[in-house]
């Protein structure tokens, strides 16, 4: 067994204790092996696995130039700048870790892509998952064998790229969560998230196994009914706020005055009949009226952004119009619940 990465001519090996990757340095970047050490078999699936991609916008593929590995960091060099990827192996699993921003023309890097083909069902079971271990990391899939492919992307709209990790596990399914647990330990709280209640945890934490309801808004009734609930085996109170939910942004998590006010008439009385309260708040939703996120550029650069337009002319706090360079031909203007647009702009 070799636990290592290497660089022949025109291949880069990674190798761990249950597999090895083998891709190619040419410009296509091809994943030319995919094996299971144990039974000496492939998984890499007849359909062409690139295993590093470079995008512009709309999802233009960039050519890449070369590939080249020194000691443990993979560089790939296109027309426009060149990008590191920080590959480390354990024994168990693979990280990958971009370690430079994407600039314009650039808008997207995909790495550490495997389309795979093995069995999921019968003895011997074997797969592949990845897992983001940081919060600008797309893992594209939840982390599952059933997916048959791995891979993350980072975009330079969402946080950019540096720092992007992911980790790569391929190995018998029975040691899926093991794995997963111990590469999640690693993970840089400041950077990713690791909740012990959740993913590769979940199965260990017992309100995962209960039943809830959702409640709309936050009537004192309710607190009342919590023995009939619990009566049809109800466990937790799931409250869901409507569209107040949606004004995140301003630390508020409530229609009540504060989270206090919350934990003293909801929480606290409903723990005391059994029942666990969780709130439903939409946090992924930034309210216009929060500066604390929109006018600090230490965070302006973590937003999520749609399109991007470049003023023609000043403006002042009173234009009624915001004349731009750009056609706004292909600016949607459907605002609706499922809808990926929002009315709010962010000027700067």
């Amino acid at each position: 067994m070799n636990i290592c990465i290497k660089a022949t001519k025109n291949e880069i090996t990674l190798e761990n204790s249950f597999t090895r990757i083998k891709f190619n340095t040419t410009p296509d970047v091809l994943v030319t092996e995919a094996i299971r050490l144990d039974k000496s078999e492939s998984y890499l699936a007849d359909e062409e696995s690139r295993f590093i991609t470079l995008y512009k916008e709309n999802n233009e593929e960039v050519e890449i130039k070369k590939i080249s590995l020194d000691q443990n960091i993979i560089i790939v060099e296109c027309e426009y700048q060149t990008i590191r990827i920080e590959v480390k192996t354990f024994e168990r699993y693979f990280t990958f870790e971009v370690l430079d921003d994407i600039s314009l023309p650039l808008e997207k890097i995909e790495f550490s892509n495997i389309i795979c083909d093995y069995e999921i069902e019968g003895d011997n079971l074997w797969g592949a998952v990845g897992l983001a271990m940081t919060v600008n990391t797309n893992p594209v899939r939840r982390p599952r064998a059933k997916e048959k492919r791995v891979r993350a992307q980072a975009e330079r709209t969402t946080g950019n790229t540096k720092g992007a990790k992911y980790a790569l596990i391929s190995a018998p399914l029975d040691l899926h969560r093991d794995i997963l647990k111990e590469a999640s330990e690693t993970i840089d709280k400041n950077k990713g998230l690791v909740l012990h209640t959740s993913g590769a945890w979940a199965k260990d934490h017992m309100p995962n196994r209960q039943n809830y309801t959702i409640l709309i808004g936050t009537k004192k009734e309710y607190v009342e009914q919590a023995d009939e609930y619990k009566a049809i085996g109800v466990d937790q109170f799931d409250f869901h706020q409507g569209t107040y939910s949606f004004t995140q942004g301003n630390f508020k998590c409530t229609n009540l005055p504060s989270m206090s006010a919350f934990n003293e008439q909801f929480s606290k009385p409903l723990a005391e009949k059994g029942i666990i309260t969780a709130l439903h708040t939409y946090t992924h939703y930034i309210h216009s009226s929060c500066s604390e996120y929109l006018a600090d550029p230490k965070w302006q650069k973590d937003l999520c952004r749609g399109e991007e337009y470049t003023l023609k002319e000043d403006i002042s706090a009173e234009s009624l119009e915001i004349p731009v360079e750009e056609s706004l031909k292909e600016l949607s203007t459907d605002y609706t619940f499922f809808s990926m647009s929002l009315p709010y702009m962010l000027i700067g």
